[in-house]
């Protein structure tokens, strides 16, 4: 059974147009690469799914259009159309998007700095106060007041510090044993003079 002209037509007209929108994608995803410049990874795995995606919209339309049928006329009509379209207006096409892909970047930082952040600021602020002020922190007993500092005191001195003796701080009152005189209380020798000095012949003994 033959295919009418008209189908045929029909077939080649569509499948050229499929070639013409994926000419037109291609440009859209080469722009949007010179754009945002994704990583190696990324740009890797961008390209397989920019790939497989492509595919299976071929597949569908050639599925659509000829049953699943792979004639001469069918990689022809893709090709014819891929290939006028970005003869044509690829560089019209590359442009806009080019731009319309920096637009959106720098609309994406604008708001990015001047919308969200501040906005994850207020809302952080409004919700540390409304937890304060609905849940006050309660304040430890043994920690002391604001503005005043705990006293160092060391655990083994209980003295007072005008009592603590200090080196070297001669006293005022003599002791209990001597006399007003200086002299040794009667009844007593005299004390033996220091580094073995003779005794003083003045004192009387």
């Amino acid at each position: 059974m033959r295919t009418p002209v008209e189908v045929q037509i029909w077939r080649l007209a569509v499948l050229f147009l499929a070639g013409i929108a994926v000419s037109i994608l291609f440009q859209v995803y080469t722009a949007f690469r010179g754009v945002f410049r994704p990583r190696r990874f990324s740009l890797h795995f961008l390209d397989i799914l920019f790939s497989l995606a492509i595919l299976g919209a071929a597949a569908a339309v050639i599925f659509l259009v000829n049953w699943g049928e792979l004639r001469l006329y069918v990689p022809i009509s893709l090709l014819l159309g891929f290939w006028f379209s970005n003869c044509l207006v690829g560089e019209l096409v590359y442009a806009l998007a080019y731009r319309s892909f920096t637009l959106a970047k720098k609309g994406g930082r604008w708001t990015k700095t001047k919308v969200i952040v501040p906005s994850r600021r207020f809302i952080s602020h409004a919700s540390s106060k409304a937890k304060n002020w609905l849940f006050p922190p309660i304040a430890d007993e043994d920690e002391p007041p604001a503005g005043e500092s705990p006293t160092d005191e060391s655990p083994g001195d209980e003295s007072p510090p005008d009592e603590r003796p200090t080196a070297g701080r001669p006293t005022d009152e003599p002791p209990a044993d001597a006399s007003p005189t200086g002299r040794p209380p009667a009844g007593e020798p005299p004390a033996a003079p220091p580094h073995g000095d003779p005794p003083n012949p003045g004192l009387p003994s």
